[in-house]
């Protein structure tokens, strides 16, 4: 059977031919695709007809035309389609297709099976001809953030990348590959983090049945989206919605209930949480600050949670008595619970502050300068295996990807 084939990582030094869906993530009414580099014209061509179907279609620069998308006999969309000047020797062809993302794959694989390669996103030399790499990264790449904060951190790299990237390449000049290539490498693991910052951070909130964790979810969410209910397994499936602290995008899941004498239906739903609840970034284990030790199982910790990315939140600490001992958690995590109310609201700025220091350990949550786009990624890879037998050719590259200059 026909697949798409998503390559990130094939390395090339020569132009070449390259789709792209640059619309923003996500099924919508429509989508935007571009195909881009040598022959992008010739080859798009061949898949379009004129609505009539009678003849292929023409392409004059800068006229929008609506076509029929074809594969082979098979009419896959109507589709809108403009092209820049069809004489350059790096097209570009930008097509607007309806967002289904099942025609968007159509028309993907179509490319692809006419020798284009499917990337994630355009190559920048490629997507903004008219920028610079790094303002036509941020470029392709601002669609992606989802908060005003995010917005304006990708924009600040355009003045605060340059100077590093300007700073390694004198080092290499000079002969001091050691400190330019550590330079190059803080850069290269910026960008885990940066896709954290661009995509969302998963954090799910697990726990034993009636410890308040859908109204906790629900203060998260600032909107009532999970069910709350006294009764011992109400959520029967995993709840997720996109929530934002201090302008960090995050996308919180509430799950159903741990407990051993779940009913089918609840361990139905437990065990497709599972595999959300061991890929989250960060794990929020809610218990009952009034309830015993007990409730919280061995086998939790052992086959779920993640200690290094555990927050123990003790729910109900407005019940716990001058006289009643604490909950004690000690063994479960070696960080201080986050106390809190979520029926009162008590307590939920701190635990904000707790998520954010879980997610981001080690460094600034919005690392200035970065690295965020994979193309710049890879390339950057390449230049520092070549740093210490090639440092001249090294900057060369990082001049030429990084700051435009094409000498």
């Amino acid at each position: 059977m026909e697949r798409l084939i998503l390559n990130l990582e094939r390395p090339t030094d020569e132009p070449e031919l390259v789709a792209a869906v640059t619309s923003p993530r996500g099924v919508g009414g429509v989508a935007v695709i571009q195909v881009a580099g040598p022959g992008a014209l010739a080859v798009t061509r061949g898949f379009l007809k004129t609505p009539s179907q009678t003849r292929t279609l023409d392409l004059p620069a800068d006229q929008l035309k609506l076509a029929r998308w074809m594969d082979g006999e098979e009419h896959v969309d109507d589709v809108i389609v403009v092209t820049d000047d069809p004489q350059a020797d790096a097209q570009t062809v930008c097509i607007t297709t309806h967002g289904s993302v099942r025609v968007v794959e159509r028309i993907l694989m179509s490319l692809q099976s006419a020798g284009a390669r499917v990337v994630s996103t355009l190559p920048t030399e490629t997507a903004w001809a008219d920028l610079s790499s790094i303002e036509a990264a941020v470029m392709t790449h601002l669609p992606r953030a989802q908060t005003k904060r995010i917005a304006l951190w990708l924009i600040r790299q355009i003045t605060e990348l340059p100077p590093v990237i300007e700073e390694a390449m004198k080092l290499l000049l000079q002969g001091e590959i050691s400190p330019a290539v550590d330079r190059l490498e803080v850069l290269m693991e910026s960008y885990d983090r940066a896709q954290v910052l661009l995509d969302g951070a998963r954090v799910v909130i697990v726990g034993p049945p009636n410890v308040g964790k859908s109204t906790l979810a629900n203060r998260l969410f600032e909107k009532p989206w999970s069910i709350e209910s006294e009764e011992a397994g109400t959520t029967r499936d995993w709840v997720h919605h996109p929530i934002a602290i201090d302008g960090i995008p995050i996308v919180l899941a509430d799950t159903a209930g741990l407990r051993a004498d779940a009913d089918s239906i609840e361990e139905q739903a437990i065990r497709l949480a599972q595999p959300v609840i061991r890929s989250a970034d960060v794990q929020i284990l809610v218990l009952d600050a009034t309830g015993p030790a007990t409730q919280v199982r061995e086998e939790w910790l052992t086959e779920l949670l993640d200690r290094r990315k555990l927050v123990v939140v003790l729910n109900k600490s407005d019940l716990v008595g001058p006289d009643q001992p604490k909950l004690d958690v000690s063994k479960i995590s070696g960080a201080a619970p986050a106390a809190v109310s979520a029926l009162h609201g008590h307590g939920l700025e701190n635990l904000r502050r707790v998520i954010l220091d879980a997610l981001f350990p080690q460094g600034a949550r919005m690392p200035v300068p970065c690295i965020w786009d994979a193309d710049h990624r890879r390339k950057l890879g390449h230049f520092i295996g070549l740093a210490p037998g090639q440092p001249a050719q090294a900057a060369k590259l990082l001049s030429r990807t990084f700051l435009g200059c094409r000498s």
